[in-house]
């Protein structure tokens, strides 16, 4: 389709888009190039008796407000550089050709559910006349979120974004339900509309100039903004289970040990993943050993361990030589814990991982050779603790209940372990007042190098 320089305003620099009156059936805006068709038998309103159907004009303004989206990520929209405008049609049925369907019915039943609709298909429609051929599991993500960005609304058509990890992924060059909706949650884990649009800035360019290898373009761009598709994948299930999104349905389930080369139920495709639910067994309540092994191909691996407490600690996994990831789950601290496993490579078949896991006794990380927490007369409470060896033990944190309360970090920072150089060492920590007529119990949390935690006995504080 070639430009139609008659319909540009190009001298009316305004904010939104302008309409102009062309022939009956059509209108077309400026900002970005788009022309509204609709049949006139269909009997869309008019409400202001300016002879362009009301959903034609609010179209336009949104295909305004989607560009100024699309133009605060750096992206290009028809008439910043693409080919052309772009041919809307405003109707039932399939659409003529060469045009994109909106849903004109959509307009009268439910008409913030139209615009948020409106908002995809055009955020997608620009999307690929930039980039002709560009991936699907990128485009919806994108779309959506560029989409909601403009409306303010969350097209249904972009599904819920809690799905991401509530069932194992079946991977993004693999098809299935749970594909192109949950995607969105790739965005929305980055926290903050700045880092997505550097997230869309960077994998877009690269499509742009290497549309022929899009998981290496997409990948490229993200590392080139400090991250990469497998790390969003995990982020994205980190976010979706911290927030209490925990899943519908597991790759497997490791409870009852031991567990020997117990394949995935559910195996990664192509840049999928898999999630593992661990809980202790009662027989052998110290710990559990794992080891996932995927026959020598690339895996990675996050544990999110729940402690009594109910909050999350995380523990990032590295493959020995062989490509073998093991974890060792404390559950003196945990009553449960998920390993969540993303495949970074796109080569097509299903990867079968096999499972085994046993019981396994840490032990103590530390010896205690004493522990108090001593009260002065003007409320001040002093933590005091020596060791005779602090293996593998990074930091300390004093935490405090009062009056059998929850647990809380009684120290602004974890204070640094001194045994890591002399095997034990000998600390005292000003804790702070506590309230008069309190009872405060006291204890000691040691911060271990792989990321787990273990907590030491508890003493109420001495006069």
């Amino acid at each position: 389709m070639g430009r139609r320089l008659s319909l540009l305003l190009l001298a009316l620099p305004v904010a939104f888009a302008v309409p102009v009156r062309a022939a009956a059936g059509d209108v077309a805006g400026s900002r970005p190039s788009v022309r509204v068709r609709w049949s006139p038998g269909d009997g869309l309103p008019d409400r202001d008796a300016d002879g362009v159907p009301d959903a034609a004009a609010d179209v336009l303004r949104i295909a305004a407000r989607v560009a100024d989206e699309f133009r605060a990520a750096g992206l290009e929209t028809p008439g910043d550089g693409a080919d052309g405008g772009l041919d809307l049609w405003l109707g039932e049925g399939p659409p003529p050709a060469g045009t994109v369907g909106l849903p004109a019915r959509e307009a009268l039943r439910d008409p913030p559910g139209f615009r948020a609709e409106v908002g995809r298909r055009l955020a997608e429609a620009f999307l690929r006349r930039w980039v002709p051929g560009a991936p699907a599991w990128w485009v919806a993500p994108s779309a959506c979120w560029l989409a909601e960005r403009a409306t303010g609304l969350r097209p249904s058509s972009c599904g819920n974004p809690a799905l991401r990890w509530t069932h194992p992924e079946p991977g993004l060059l693999a098809t299935g339900p749970l594909l192109a909706p949950s995607n969105l949650a790739l965005l929305e884990c980055l926290g903050g509309v700045r880092r997505v649009r550097s997230a869309l800035r960077a994998t877009w360019r690269r499509l742009a100039t290497d549309p022929g290898d899009p998981v290496g373009a997409v990948n490229g761009g993200l590392v080139a903004a400090g991250l990469d598709l497998p790390g969003l994948f995990l982020r994205a299930g980190i976010a979706r289970i911290a927030a209490g999104n925990l899943p519908a349905r597991e790759s497997l389930r490791v409870e009852n040990l031991p567990v020997l080369e117990k394949a995935l139920e559910f195996p990664p495709g192509p840049l999928g993943g898999a999630l593992l639910h661990l809980l202790p067994d009662p027989r052998f309540p110290a710990a559990t050993v794992v080891e996932i092994d995927p026959d020598g191909r690339a895996l990675r691996g996050v544990v999110l361990g729940r402690r009594q407490e109910t909050f999350f600690d995380r523990v990032d996994l590295r493959p020995d030589p062989d490509g073998v990831l093991r974890v060792t789950i404390p559950w003196h601290d945990y009553r449960e814990a998920f390993l969540l496993l993303v495949r970074p490579d796109a080569e097509p078949g299903p990867l079968e991982v096999l499972v085994d896991a046993e019981p396994g006794d840490p032990g103590p990380p530390f010896e205690l050779v004493s522990f108090s927490a001593t009260a002065t007369a003007g409320g001040n409470v002093f933590v005091e603790w020596r060791t005779g060896r602090e293996d593998g033990v990074v930091a300390w944190i004093v935490e405090r209940s009062l009056d059998d309360g929850p647990w809380q970090a009684a120290t602004p920072v974890p204070l640094p372990s001194l045994g890591s150089l002399t095997g034990g060492g000998s600390y005292v920590v000003p804790a702070g007042p506590v309230p008069a007529g309190s009872v405060s119990r006291w204890r000691l949390v040691a911060l271990l190098a792989d990321g787990f935690r273990r907590t030491g006995p508890v003493v109420r504080a001495a006069p």
